[in-house]
């Protein structure tokens, strides 16, 4: 979907009726349909709630401008179903290559203090990560690129094919905003919440805001790629 595209609010009512494949939503008694033509219903009732909930708020009342930026879980869903549907591997390809991009595998080597941080918060879940998908990730100063062995590569594709659709497109979101798929998995299993993932993704803006002061416009941008944590996050907690 292209989020900046401005669209206008032609309904009154908003509801969750039953479907055949679920709950679907809407709009004076007819169903969302996605940029694709596709009907927006969903198998949880909690998540087909939310989803009325944005479309509830869209636009204010009937004649207001919004755009798809104001509907975040709706985007989710639509990758869910347009994007994503019988073909995972079009997700998992892109997300793979976030193993050998991994940003917690990329450590300073200096300042020291930065280097400190990084063992302290990231070494964990690194670790973490090793027991969980019995894996050995390769760790290494500098932005020199790594790769990871195979085996490593293969068990993260293995994991990634087990997720369900709607896991995968939450981790479309999740991944890139974190640049981490770690913490991406940590979120999905429920070891970490949405703002202490942020919060060690962004450690080396932490410690540079520490020293420099913080950049209004960047932390603007750290802001709405939190915010797509948090989407992630809540999308995962309702499927």
């Amino acid at each position: 979907m292209v989020a900046s595209m401005k669209l206008r609010r032609f309904w009154e009512k908003v509801s969750v009726e039953p479907s055949e494949n679920g709950y679907q939503i809407l709009l004076d008694k007819h169903p969302v349909r996605l940029p694709q033509k596709t009907v927006l219903q969903v198998s949880s009732f909690n998540l087909a709630q939310h989803l009325a909930k944005e479309w509830e708020k869209a636009g204010g009342k009937k004649g207001g401008e919004f755009s798809y930026e104001a509907l975040p879980l709706t985007r989710i869903a639509g990758t869910m179903l347009e994007r994503i549907g019988s073909r995972p591997e079009i997700i998992i390809d892109q997300l793979v290559p976030y193993v050998n991009g991994e940003l917690l595998c990329y450590r300073a080597d200096f300042p020291a203090h930065l280097v400190e941080k990084q063992k302290e918060e990231w070494s964990p879940w690194v670790s973490w990560c090793n027991d969980f998908l019995g894996v050995n990730l390769k760790i290494q100063d500098g932005v020199i690129p790594i790769n990871q062995s195979p085996e490593t590569i293969k068990a993260f594709r293995n994991y990634l094919e087990k997720c369900c659709s709607g896991e995968l497109a939450a981790f479309a979101v999740a991944v890139p905003a974190l640049g981490s798929i770690v913490l991406s998995i940590a979120l999905k299993e429920n070891k970490l919440d949405a703002e202490k993932a942020f919060e060690i993704a962004t450690l080396d803006e932490r410690v540079q805001a520490e020293t420099w002061g913080q950049d209004a416009e960047h932390q603007r941008h750290l802001n709405l790629l939190k915010q797509d944590v948090i989407d992630a996050a809540l999308f995962l907690s309702l499927l």
